[in-house]
């Protein structure tokens, strides 16, 4: 009796020794979980910041106001008829020498649009179409500048640009060379009632 009086006391002592040593570990392993936890957050943050600035940066790089990549082969009629479409200042990057870009068809300007060539670029008919058609009746504000527009071949009026209703024509350090058209009409740029500048 004596010993189960003496057992029972430290039976008791050990079983709450071993629950506290459990309780402790179970903290442990409670409190690395967390750490897991907010280290993982930090990791999938990290990696949707670098995945955002990479899209900034290539959204950067394929800026809409720029016709081509760098190299003459970037300068293709769909992405400059893609970059006419947008609006705004468009330029050129083709390369550092003189380049010539040639047309199957005219492109259309459907919105407020000033063209920079920066003075390396021509814009060529190929001798079988027009070159630019500005032809909207919602006062269409069309510019080009440092720019030689060439080889333009039409029946219709303006070989080289277009422009009639009440559209503006502006036209800055441009070189017009050997635009032809069968019309009654002008075979650089026809404006009917519009202006030009």
């Amino acid at each position: 009796m004596a010993l189960l009086a003496l057992f029972l006391p430290l039976s008791k002592i050990w079983i709450k020794q071993k629950l506290r040593i459990r309780g402790e570990a179970r903290q442990k392993v409670l409190k690395m979980g967390f750490v897991i936890k907010i280290g993982l957050l930090l990791v999938l943050a990290g990696l949707a910041a670098s995945l955002w600035f990479g899209q900034t940066a290539s959204a950067q790089l394929r800026s809409p106001g720029v016709v081509g990549t760098g190299t003459p082969a970037s300068c293709t009629e769909t992405a400059f008829t893609t970059t006419l479409a947008l609006g705004g200042n468009a330029t050129f990057n083709c390369g550092s020498q003189p380049f010539t870009l040639t047309l199957t068809q005219r492109a259309n300007v459907v919105t407020n649009t000033v063209l920079d060539g920066g003075g390396l670029a021509t814009i060529s008919g190929g001798n079988s179409t027009g070159l630019f058609d500005v032809n909207t009746p919602n006062s269409v504000k069309f510019g080009i500048q440092n720019l030689t527009l060439a080889n333009a071949l039409s029946t219709d009026q303006g070989a080289g640009i277009k422009s009639e209703f009440a559209t503006t024509l502006t036209v800055t350090n441009c070189i017009f060379i050997n635009n032809v058209t069968t019309a009654a009409i002008t075979g650089l740029y026809q404006i009917r009632w519009g202006t030009t500048q």
